[in-house]
């Protein structure tokens, strides 16, 4: 079956993605694409916004502060500077938003 994605979120480089069907969830940056059940992305995103950059940052061989994010999938995660980190964070707080309307609206 294919999926029909209902988009959550598009900013940018970044989106956000769930298909009416299965309701799997998939989360777009820049060249990276992770997918997630409802029920995990919902963990995962409550987990992301009380993360905090600075106490959870290392500098990297390039001179750059980043933070590595992981997404529950072995071998896979995300890597963010700062600015980077707030964008995507922020938009993982819009979509998580945009699907509990859609849900309420819905009667789920």
């Amino acid at each position: 079956m294919k999926c029909k994605t209902e988009v959550l979120l598009m900013n940018g480089s970044m989106s956000v993605g769930q298909c009416t069907g299965c309701k799997r969830v998939g989360v777009h940056f820049n060249n990276l694409l992770a997918g997630f059940s409802q029920a995990e992305f919902k963990r995962w995103a409550e987990w992301l916004l009380h993360i905090e950059f600075a106490p959870n940052s290392s500098l990297f061989h390039d001179g750059q502060f980043r933070i590595i994010l992981d997404t529950g999938k072995a071998n896979l995660q995300f890597t963010f500077t700062e600015s980077e980190f707030n964008v995507f964070r922020d938009g993982i707080a819009e979509a998580l938003l945009q699907m509990r309307v859609r849900e309420l609206m819905a009667g789920e």
